[in-house]
């Protein structure tokens, strides 16, 4: 092949194949898997987006990074695609990228060392905040396994859905729980079902994992497609603001003393993540202390990053702020992505 061939190819982290699949994804399949395979236009609008932003990326590096974001770990994949984003961001902002990893003295290297439009550097490390420890992720990927099971039940009647509570803290028995789910199903009668509002409930318990099913009779019946309908996702309290000082913290000391400004960029990937969880966990959780015969004073827990002692290698001036403060107007379909980007940066 000549050079000239090599050089005609496209720039792409996707293959070339025929793409009819349009159902959602399963729940084992990785980010990029379903991304590269779908049929759907927002999918296609995504990877010609990603595809764009590739061509910017200096050729040297490309082969590495699309080897990233094509991983079937989506940590790794997200990752990767919250560097291509920064990347093409500050390009489309009037910044220069002067370096991809540069080295510092204690060998560790950020992810980009940066000439602002007034000609100051400084160097930009990207991390993710997901709230996700191994624990969690082992009990995660537990949980996506028996919804699988029981998204592979077969009924051209019926829709199922589905209730979880807690997470299963061993493996569950996915054969058996599909083989019940489906005799459930397979019991049910549909003429009785739409006339009836009380239908039976399949329900079942395993490991500190509650599944329970309602079967819904659907309005056009046919055979394929997935089973579950919908899903009812159980309650509780999340504190983001958690997540993303713990990422700022694992970043902020990792390089020792440099010779320029450190920015850290937080890709908040918890659900319900806000500008105001990122202010928490810089200068702790807010607060209003009412005390008798007192106005109301607003105050602050000392749970942020300012209230650590000084020499926790964080210095210097702390700030918030959300990618729209950087008005990323030129690519405005990149909210296609918002799967793996949902758009806090710490800096």
């Amino acid at each position: 092949m000549s050079n000239s061939e090599v050089q005609d190819d496209p720039i792409t982290a996707f293959d070339d194949v025929a793409r009819e699949e349009r159902e959602p994804a399963g729940h084992l399949i990785g980010q990029f898997d379903c991304l590269n395979a779908s049929g759907r236009p927002e999918a296609a609008a995504v990877r010609s987006l990603v595809d764009r932003w590739l061509t910017d990326y200096p050729a040297s590096h490309r082969p590495e990074i699309i080897r990233r974001l094509r991983s079937r770990s989506d940590v790794l994949h997200r990752s990767s695609l919250f560097e291509l984003m920064l990347h093409a961001l500050l390009l489309q902002q009037g910044f220069k990228i002067i370096e991809i990893e540069p080295v510092l003295p204690n060998g560790k290297a950020p992810d980009f060392l940066v000439e602002a439009p007034d000609g100051k550097r400084f160097y930009l490390e990207a991390t993710l905040a997901s709230g996700i420890d191994n624990v969690a992720a082992g009990g995660d990927r537990r949980m996506r396994e028996a919804l699988q099971a029981i998204d592979d039940v077969q009924s051209s009647d019926f829709f199922l859905h589905l209730h979880t509570r807690g997470t299963p803290t061993r493996p569950v028995a996915v054969a058996r729980l599909r083989r019940a789910v489906q005799r459930f199903v397979d019991g049910l009668d549909y003429d009785q079902a739409i006339t009836n509002d009380k239908v039976a409930v399949f329900q079942h318990e395993e490991h500190g994992a509650k599944f329970t099913t309602q079967p819904v009779p659907k309005n056009l019946r046919r055979a394929s497609g997935r089973a579950v309908g919908g899903r009812m996702l159980p309650g509780g309290i999340v504190h983001p603001e958690v997540a993303i000082k713990s990422a700022v913290e694992g970043k902020a000391g990792r390089y020792g003393d440099v010779d320029l400004p450190l920015v850290i960029a937080v890709n908040a990937l918890e659900e319900f993540a806000q500008i105001s969880d990122a202010i928490d966990a810089l200068f702790g959780t807010s607060s209003v202390v009412v005390r008798e015969g007192e106005e109301p004073a607003p105050s602050a827990a000392r749970t942020g990053l300012g209230a650590d002692p000084p020499d926790r290698s964080i210095h210097g001036r702390a700030r918030s702020c959300s990618l729209s403060d950087f008005q990323p107007g030129a690519w405005a379909s990149g909210h296609c992505v918002s799967s793996s980007i949902h758009g806090t940066a710490i800096l």
